[in-house]
C-alpha cells in the first residue's frame, strides 16, 4: 500500500494520522521542526466546551483520540476590567485547559505517543513540497495574521483559577488573561490590531494581572506566537487536501482554534477512508463558524466600548445564561447571516488579506 503523506505533525496533522492508521492505512508524517509542539512552550490553551451539548472529551473519544494528557476543567471564571471583578460558577466545565508544546505533560507529546502506537511513522526535522503529500497540515497562513500574543509561562503553587482581562488600555481590540492549571500558570496578552503596540500591552496587562496574585512566581520563560484565519478557506489545492490552520480554521472573534484542528483532521481522515467529498463536508462545517467569527469580531470592533459592553452583559447574566450566550453567540444564526456582508466589509480594512478573495 503506497503510504499516505501528512505535511506537519500539529493537532490536525496527528489527528488524522492516528486515524487514518487505525483505519489500516500506512500513514507518514514529516514536520520540518525537530519535535511535536515546538510552536508553543507550555503555554495553557483552552478546549472549548461551550460550542454545543456534547462534551469535548466525549467529542475526543469520538475522534478515536484518548484523553491520556492533563486536562484542568474550568468551572469558575473571573472577568475584570482592573477595576470591577465579576466571578462565575459553572456546572458544567466552560473549557479544559492543556498543555501545548514539546513539554512533559502536553496535549501535543500525547498526540505524537498516540500516533505511534497507531503505527504512524514519524519523520521530525524533515519536510517534502506540499504537492507530494495528501494532507497539508502546517499551521498559520503566510500573510494572513490576525492575532498575536506575547506572555509567560511559570510554575506556582496558587490553586487553579482563570482570569481574563477586558481593557481597551491594556488590550486594545483584544484581551489578557492569567490561567493557573495545576501548578503551572501562563499569562498572555493577544492583539487583533495595532501589533506594534504589543509589547507595551503585555507589561500593562501583566500589571493588572499580577496586582492581587499571591501565588509563587518561578521558573519563568516567554511564550507568545501568532493565529491565522481566511474568510475563503481553501480546504483542497492541486488535490491535497488542508486541515487546520493551513486551510484558514480559526476563530476571529476570539482566536480559539484547537477544536476545529482536531475536528479538521478527523474529517479528512474520515473523507479519505470513506470516499467521502472532504472540500465539500469541511465547507458545510466550519464556514458557518467562521462567517459567525467575522460577525462576532465586527461587534467587538463597531461597539466604541467593546470591552465595557461584554462586562455590563455579564454583570446581568448568570452563569448558566453566559455560556448559552457564548454558545448561541457562535452560531451562524439568521441574525448573523443579517449582518455578515456589512461585517466582513468592515472588517476588510483591518484583516484585507484573510478576508479578500
Amino acid at each position: 500500500m503506497r503510504p499516505l503523506k501528512i505535511l506537519g505533525a500539529g493537532l490536525s496533522g496527528l489527528c488524522a494520522a492516528i486515524n487514518l492508521a487505525r483505519a489500516g492505512y500506512r500513514v507518514q508524517v514529516f514536520d520540518k521542526r525537530a519535535e511535536v509542539g515546538m510552536r508553543f512552550n507550555g503555554d495553557l490553551q483552552a478546549l472549548r466546551n461551550w460550542l454545543g451539548p456534547e462534551d469535548i472529551l466525549s467529542a475526543l473519544a469520538r475522534m478515536n483520540l484518548g484523553v491520556d494528557f492533563p486536562h484542568t476543567p474550568v468551572t469558575s471564571l473571573g472577568v475584570t476590567n482592573g477595576k470591577a471583578l465579576f466571578t462565575y460558577r459553572f456546572a458544567r466545565p466552560l473549557d479544559y485547559m492543556v498543555r501545548r508544546g514539546s513539554v512533559h505533560g502536553s496535549l501535543d507529546l500525547a498526540l505524537k505517543q498516540q500516533a505511534l502506537d497507531s503505527g504512524v511513522e514519524l519523520f521530525l526535522g524533515k519536510t517534502l513540497p506540499q504537492s507530494q503529500v495528501d494532507i497539508v497540515a502546517t499551521g498559520p497562513l503566510p500573510g494572513k495574521t490576525i492575532g498575536v500574543a506575547r506572555g509567560l509561562v511559570f510554575r506556582t503553587d496558587a490553586p487553579d483559577s482563570v482570569l481574563c482581562l477586558l481593557d481597551q488600555d491594556a488590550a486594545p481590540g483584544g484581551y489578557a488573561y492569567l490561567i493557573v492549571a495545576g501548578g503551572h500558570a501562563c499569562l498572555c496578552t493577544v492583539l487583533f490590531r495595532d501589533f506594534s503596540r504589543l509589547s507595551r500591552a503585555f507589561h500593562r496587562s501583566r500589571d493588572i494581572l499580577l496586582s492581587n496574585f499571591t501565588g509563587e512566581f518561578r521558573d519563568a520563560r516567554p511564550m507568545g506566537g501568532r493565529g491565522s484565519f481566511s474568510g475563503n478557506p481553501v480546504f483542497v489545492r492541486g488535490g491535497v487536501l488542508r486541515v487546520g490552520e493551513a486551510a484558514g480554521l480559526q476563530d476571529l472573534a476570539w482566536g480559539f482554534g484547537m477544536d476545529m484542528a482536531l475536528e479538521s483532521g478527523h474529517l479528512a481522515a474520515r473523507c479519505i477512508i470513506h470516499g467521502l467529498d472532504y472540500p465539500s463536508l469541511a465547507r458545510r462545517r466550519f464556514l458557518p463558524m467562521l462567517k459567525a467569527s467575522v460577525v462576532n469580531r465586527f461587534f467587538w470592533d463597531a461597539l466604541a466600548t467593546g470591552p465595557a459592553f461584554y462586562l455590563a452583559a455579564l454583570s446581568v447574566l448568570g452563569p448558566g445564561a453566559a455560556a448559552l450566550a457564548l454558545r448561541a453567540s457562535h452560531r451562524y444564526t439568521p441574525f448573523h447571516r443579517c449582518l455578515y456582508p456589512l461585517a466582513r466589509r468592515r472588517l476588510e480594512r483591518d484583516f484585507p488579506r484573510s478576508l479578500r478573495s
